[in-house]
C-alpha cells in the first residue's frame, strides 16, 4: 500500500505549501461571531481548513478539457493527480489481483475440469 500513502503524503505536502502560502502573505480570516475557542485559534484552525480545502480544489482543476476517444482529459493541475491516481490504482488493482488469485487456486484445487467445463462460463 506504499502508493496510497504517497497519494496521502502528495496531498498533505499540497495542503501544507498551501497553509505556508497563507502564513507568508500574512492573509487573516475573520472570524464572525462568538467562539468557544479563543478568537487566535479560531483563526488558525479557519486558516488550516482553507489550505486544505483551497489545496484540493486548485490541484483538481482544468483549465479546459480535451474529448479524445469518449474520454475526458483535464489539462491543468489536475493531470498531476489523474497520473498519481491512476498508478496507485494499477497498484491496488495489482495487490489484489495476486490475493484473489490464490483464494481461486484454494477454492478451485478440487474441481475437475472435465467434470465442470460446460458450467463454468456460466
Amino acid at each position: 500500500m506504499i502508493p496510497s500513502l504517497l497519494y496521502i503524503a502528495l496531498n498533505g505536502f499540497l495542503s501544507c505549501l498551501a497553509l505556508l502560502l497563507i502564513l507568508i502573505y500574512g492573509w487573516t480570516p475573520s472570524v464572525a461571531g462568538a467562539t468557544p475557542v479563543s478568537p487566535a485559534l479560531a483563526d488558525h484552525c479557519t486558516r488550516v481548513l482553507l489550505a486544505g480545502l483551497g489545496s484540493m480544489a486548485f490541484f483538481r482543476s482544468a483549465i479546459f478539457t480535451l474529448k479524445k476517444g469518449g474520454e475526458d482529459i483535464g489539462i491543468g493541475p489536475v493531470m498531476l493527480f489523474q497520473s498519481v491516481l491512476a498508478a496507485v490504482d494499477a497498484a491496488v488493482d495489482r495487490r489484489r489481483g495476486v490475493s484473489r488469485d490464490a483464494l481461486i487456486q484454494r477454492v478451485m484445487k478440487d474441481v475437475s475440469f472435465t467434470r465442470s467445463q460446460e458450467l463454468l462460463p456460466a
